[in-house]
């Protein structure tokens, strides 16, 4: 054999032997990439990190947080739930964050906001609450795909179920290089991948939703009605259940659409170690469909209990337990709102001395107030200090008739001083009597009243209309100028009285 012959098949052997240990051992790959079916497009832009991913950002001041957090204990299984992305709540469990966040183009997970997905589209809607989130043209792209292995045993993935709530359109496969549908991926480091997709079915009417498990060749397929498969737009849970242990009995995948069943047997050999390549829903953005919630759950579920979890998510798509929780939660701080204000006015309240105070009445100053009645007028009179009684008081008179006239219905009521009883005991304070003076008269005589001691009635005695002088109807006594009558206006000059000449004063 020529040397150089040997010489150059050792040569090309040693490359071999040395291309084979580059890509067992440097450059070993993250994932599966199907060169044959790939969206070159699609790829980059779900492989593309967001800026935002960059972006420090504030919880409760960036994605604000609303009243309503779900109540995720009737899931079966919750506390192995890896994932789920609601829009049904306004809330993360224990965070003041929102799960859906438009300003940075994040889909929260609802028990930890450091998990999310990045929403990538033009144009993120502002709010999905309710409505859910349509997945034409958007492509989500979530955390590590080892983030869903096993704890137990680090990168492997156990036995699972994945499950989307959803209303779905036809399914368009004329805008993909696939003619494939990927709904969910996760990468893997061997055997390659995990990924549910729907694909063109060979017979009229029905579309092929495929499942491929780690290897390449470990695809199961079920042909499902399409009228089905998209539950007449309504939205359905669509839950997929897989035994991954290869030492396990239960060699089935099973398809839930709705209360339809899909079963598959499957065959897994190895364990499926998972890459650290993010995982993907939608990823080529060709899923036509409204996305309420997603989710995966460490655990394969039985079938009563997806119909639990079913249950539980047309309860809140309804959105029945969220109005009601938002109503008594606005009613609540409608009722916060009121009390606080009432407590601030009674903080600024001051109090208000009363213009008229009880008898004994401690006032704020701490001085004691003692109100004395002044039967003239009618209104009290306030003082600091308790009134003494007076035993005896001058009333001054005139000869000539004085009073106070009352004017009633054009008569002229004249009362006379001499007419007031005798026993008229005195009180503390007389309000100056407002008087007519005539001409002519004289000079007035003082009398002197004692009033009777211990006497019981501490007011004037009423006055013996029998000593009264009669109503003057037609005009008055000859010789006297008409007396002047005071109405409740008038006001009464008592240094020149009215209808006489200041000068005979």
């Amino acid at each position: 054999m020529n040397r150089s012959y040997i010489f150059w098949l050792a040569t090309a052997f040693g490359v071999l032997i040395g291309i084979y240990l580059y890509f067992k051992y440097i450059d070993k790959k993250e994932h599966f990439v199907d060169t044959e079916n790939i969206d070159t497009k699609a790829v980059e832009s779900a492989s593309n990190t967001s800026q935002n991913d960059k972006k420090p950002f504030v919880l409760g001041t960036d994605c604000p947080s609303g009243n309503f957090i779900e109540d995720i204990s009737v899931i079966p299984y919750n506390t192995k739930m890896k994932l789920y992305l609601s829009s049904f709540s306004t809330g993360v469990i224990g965070k003041s964050s929102s799960p859906y966040c438009s300003n940075l183009m994040r889909w929260f997970d609802l028990k930890d906001p450091s998990l999310y997905f990045n929403v990538n589209t033009g144009t993120p809607p502002s709010s999905i609450v309710g409505k859910g989130l349509s997945m034409k043209n958007v492509i989500l792209l979530g955390p590590p795909s080892d983030y869903l292995a096993n704890a137990s045993n680090p990168f492997e993935l156990s036995p699972f179920t994945l499950f989307l709530y959803a209303s779905m359109n036809a399914p368009d496969f004329t805008n993909t290089n696939t003619k494939e549908i990927t709904i969910f991926r996760i990468y893997a480091e061997t055997p390659n991948s995990v990924r549910l997709t729907m694909k063109p079915s060979q017979m009229t009417g029905r579309t092929a939703v495929e499942l491929v498990l780690g290897a390449e060749k470990n695809r199961y397929i079920w042909d499902i009605t399409t009228s089905t498969l998209l539950s007449n737009g309504n939205p359905t849970l669509y839950a997929l259940t897989v035994d991954t242990n290869p030492a396990s009995k239960d060699k089935t995948a099973i398809l839930y659409i709705g209360k339809s069943k899909y079963t598959a047997d499957i065959t897994v050999s190895q364990p499926i170690k998972l890459g650290n390549s993010r995982m993907e829903i939608n990823s080529f953005g060709s899923l036509d469909a409204v996305l309420f919630s997603f989710g995966f759950i460490d655990q394969k579920l039985t079938e009563t209990e997806i119909d639990t979890l079913s249950d539980y998510m047309q309860k809140q798509q309804t959105g029945v337990e969220r109005r009601v929780i938002e109503t008594a939660n606005q009613k609540d701080n409608e009722s916060k709102t009121k009390i606080n204000s009432l407590k601030k006015e009674l903080t600024e309240c001051k109090y208000k001395e009363p213009e008229t105070a009880s008898t004994n009445e401690i006032a704020r100053d701490g001085k004691r107030r003692w109100m004395i009645d002044n039967p003239e007028d009618g209104y009290e009179i306030e003082t600091e200090s308790k009134p003494e009684k007076k035993e005896s008081f001058v009333v001054e008179t005139r000869s000539v008739p004085v009073a106070a006239i009352m004017h009633k219905n054009n008569n002229y009521n004249i009362s006379y001083p001499e007419d007031i009883a005798d026993n008229t005991e005195g009180v503390s304070s007389i309000k100056p009597m407002k008087q007519t003076v005539l001409e002519n008269t004289t000079v007035p005589v003082i009398k002197k009243y004692s009033p009777p001691v211990e006497s019981s009635n501490p007011l004037p005695k009423s006055i013996d209309k029998s000593k009264t002088s009669a109503n003057i109807i037609s005009s008055p006594p000859q010789g006297i100028d008409p007396p002047y009558y005071i109405d409740d206006t008038d006001t009464i000059d008592t240094d020149v009285p009215r209808g006489i000449n200041a000068s005979k004063l």
